[in-house]
């Protein structure tokens, strides 16, 4: 048999296996394109998961440098400041660093009278004047986020505040909490005294709003360790979640 009928022979047997082969071929090529397209699929949520940690790491490290310095100037307000005898709540004692009682009450007056129809409580408490502020609809349960009637209210408060403060004067801003724990939100706040404290950076940022400058502000933490209430019902727990503005 000749070379060209060999040739022509295995041709003729090999035309049928062709579409076959090419079907296999291509079926290997969709494959290999689809695992590739899903690996790079997969790698960008790897990467997409990644700038999330480290946004969050971002956050943390600065939440923790604000806490620091609120800490070291606590620190250096308490070290600066002679010791004042102890007063009875409600009652201004004479012995205030910084103001006397009369100054104290002169104040508080006048905040009174600026804070109109705002949602500021005012009253003179171990020789200070302190702005309360009920959070009521300000927060939702388990969120530091003020919802637009909280920011109203503080903006109000600030307002207020801006008009009446003395040129020397420092806020602390302190942040209360009921007993409830944060359970909805445990992935934010580990406890009640973190949540506290970013509701008071959260308020200290909406009094920054109206003028009052950031550096007479100190946010500070006391979560559910300093109630205004006893007991566990309704009433009591609407007292104690709060925001308090101390004037020194």
């Amino acid at each position: 048999m000749r070379f060209t009928q060999v040739l022509s022979v295995a041709l003729f047997l090999a035309v049928p296996l062709m579409p076959s082969c090419y079907s296999d071929l291509k079926r290997r090529n969709d494959d290999l394109a689809n695992s590739n397209h899903q690996l790079e699929n997969e790698l960008d949520q790897v990467k997409a998961e990644r700038d999330e940690a480290r946004a969050r790491e971002t956050t943390l490290q600065q939440k923790a440098s604000a806490a620091e310095e609120a800490a070291r100037v606590a620190r250096e307000q308490s070290a600066a400041r002679p010791v004042a005898a102890a007063g009875t709540i409600g009652q201004p004692t004479d012995a205030v660093a910084g103001r006397g009682s009369a100054e104290v009450a002169a104040l508080a007056k006048k905040l009174s009278t600026s804070m109109g129809n705002s949602k500021g409580n005012v009253e003179v408490r171990d020789g200070k004047v302190c702005v309360t502020l009920a959070l009521g609809d300000a927060f939702n349960p388990g969120s530091a986020e003020l919802t637009a009637q909280g920011k109203k209210a503080v903006r109000d408060v600030g307002a207020a505040l801006a008009k009446s403060l003395p040129a020397d004067a420092r806020l602390w801003v302190a942040g209360h909490t009921d007993a409830d724990p944060p359970k909805k939100s445990r992935d934010k706040f580990k406890d009640n005294r973190h949540l506290s404290f970013e509701r008071a950076v959260a308020v200290v940022a909406e009094l920054s709003a109206v003028g009052i400058s950031q550096k007479r502000m100190v946010p500070a933490a006391f979560g559910e360790y300093a109630p205004v209430a006893a007991g566990s019902g309704k009433q009591e727990k609407s007292k104690n979640r709060r925001v308090e503005i101390w004037i020194d």
